[in-house]
């Protein structure tokens, strides 16, 4: 049995690499990178349109010019049709209960946005230049990182580093988050640092806790391997962390204070996590609204459905509304489709979790791991991983941007996966992937 660990894929010749297919990938992608959140209503809302048709665009040309051969790539046909059936039966409910098809609309484009991307991700892993598709990648996510400081910017008009909060993040966030675990497994690029950096910039000035959860929950993968990832550059690393962060906390350094108030225990005048209670709240009506009656439970409520989340007395209490997806997509995925519709999608998420945490703590036991391709489907796992514990305080497919790199982490898994399979000239068993990631069947 062939054992990765003294057994290197042997790749076999791939197709020509076409300058215009990675061109309109590329198009793809940037598609979305300035996007903002606005109301429907808004003067430039027309914008988002037009974003919009530059992505179905390149989505269709990218089927026309992908003439590439096709080969088996578990996974890619369950993910691809349990985002369908999930967009086919939010809308389908969605029509019953006679919600607004602007509404429904507005909210399956995301996920769209996700299904298209994942695809078109895994046929390029596939057949394409790797060295290639990686510096794409990190200009791609840099790109991403600092446009969304940007338009915050220009939409705002000013920009109060002491006082920026979430709407600086891009979708991107997970992605450069990612390159930490990527940075002690394999090292980066200039370009990839680059995104690093600024997205731990955009994370630190946010004072977002949910990434700090995101970035335990990827480390956590790591813990298998740990004694293996001790290297000069990591113990270097990792004491210049520590010791940065030291002298900030010592000095008062900006910014610093924002994360020590937002971390405290609260006090005896505020005894309520407000963040906490409204996600915690709006996730029992969903819970509630799902298991309602026999209809929500099976096809759910549309996707237009609302949502409602209570803020604590103690800072004025009362109501809000979210239309759609709300702050645990896991739930929400149930809540806007049911079981038949979001059951499959929610299952296939899980999965790709397992899958990559195996392939996360195999990896880490690999001595050598020099290699492009192991780098995305690392690259790919981790996202993959951030996501879900993203998702349990927020929901992507409720975000245009960020579903585009949620479905391209997908897709670097999937296709990456792939084609190790390929190379390796055994098939779609995976036998020498036994170590990389659990079994595909």
């Amino acid at each position: 049995m062939l054992d990765p660990r003294r057994t290197k894929p042997n790749p076999v010749p791939v197709a020509a690499r076409s300058t215009s297919l990675m061109a309109v990938y590329a198009l793809m992608i940037a598609a979305w990178m300035i996007d903002f959140r606005v109301s429907a209503d808004s003067a430039v809302s027309g914008l988002q349109v037009i974003f919009l048709i530059i992505f179905l665009v390149m989505a269709f040309a990218f089927v026309v010019l992908d003439r590439d051969p096709r080969f088996h790539a578990p996974g890619m046909l369950w993910t691809v049709a349990a985002a369908t059936l999930f967009m086919i039966a939010g809308f389908l409910s969605g029509m019953l209960r006679n919600q607004s098809y602007d509404a429904m609309i507005r909210n399956v484009i995301p996920t769209f946005v996700y299904v298209t991307t994942f695809y078109a991700t895994v046929r390029v892993v596939m057949s394409q230049d790797l060295r290639r598709l990686r510096k794409l990648l990190a200009i791609m996510c840099l790109g991403y990182v600092v446009s969304g400081v940007l338009v915050y910017w220009a939409i705002e008009g000013r920009l109060d580093l002491s006082n920026v909060r979430f709407q600086i993040l891009s979708g991107a966030t997970i992605a450069a988050l990612s390159y930490v675990e990527c940075l002690v497994l394999f090292g980066l690029t200039m370009t990839e640092w680059g995104a690093l950096v600024s997205g731990l910039a955009a994370v630190f000035l946010s004072v977002t806790r949910t990434f700090l959860v995101t970035a335990l929950f990827q480390f956590v993968s790591l813990v298998p391997g740990a004694f293996r990832l001790f290297s000069r550059r990591v113990i270097v690393l990792s004491g210049a962390a520590l010791i940065l962060v030291a002298a900030a906390a010592t000095v008062g350094a900006f910014g610093v204070a924002r994360w020590t108030d937002r971390l405290a225990t609260p006090g005896s005048e505020r005894s309520t996590d407000a963040t906490l209670f409204t996600r915690q709240s709006e996730t029992r009506y969903m819970l509630d609204a799902f298991t309602a009656n026999a209809q929500s439970v099976l096809i759910g409520n549309g996707l237009a459905a609302e949502t409602t989340y209570y803020l604590p007395n103690e800072i004025g209490g009362g109501a809000a509304h979210s239309v759609g997806f709300g702050h645990n997509q896991h739930v929400s995925i149930l809540f806007i489709a049911g079981l038949l519709g979001g059951g499959m999608l929610l299952f296939v998420h899980l999965v790709q979790m397992v899958q990559s945490f195996r392939f996360m703590a195999a990896l880490s036991r690999l001595a050598d791991r020099h290699s492009d391709l192991l780098f995305l489907c690392a690259w790919g796992a981790l996202m993959i991983i951030g996501a879900m514990a993203t998702n349990s305080f927020s929901s992507i497919l409720g975000n245009r941007s960020a579903s585009v790199w949620y479905g391209l982490g997908t897709g670097l898994f999937i296709g990456g996966r792939a084609r190790y399979f390929r190379e390796c000239a055994i098939g779609a068993e995976g036998l020498a992937w036994q170590r990389l990631a659990m079994p595909v069947r």
